[in-house]
């Protein structure tokens, strides 16, 4: 049984717990957040996985390039 709510959605109530099941299994609303979400940590996470692997490396060239430039011997 759908009971339509004052809330700008659908109010569920079910009977037994097939039902339950049921209706949760239609009520789709926000599936599009969860899919947003999980698409902006998935590449959150892969571009400071990015940024470290770089920046190791940008780092390790800056000490070798200081290192030639302040060497006392040309």
């Amino acid at each position: 049984m759908v009971v339509i709510g004052r809330n700008f959605g659908v109010t569920l109530r079910a009977t037994n717990w097939l039902d339950r099941v049921a209706e949760l299994r239609a009520d789709t609303r926000g599936a599009l957040l969860v899919e947003y979400s999980v698409l902006i940590g998935v590449v959150a996470i892969a571009g400071s996985l990015g940024l470290v692997l770089v920046g190791l490396a940008l780092v390790h060239s800056f000490d070798f390039i200081r290192g030639l430039l302040l060497c006392p011997i040309p």
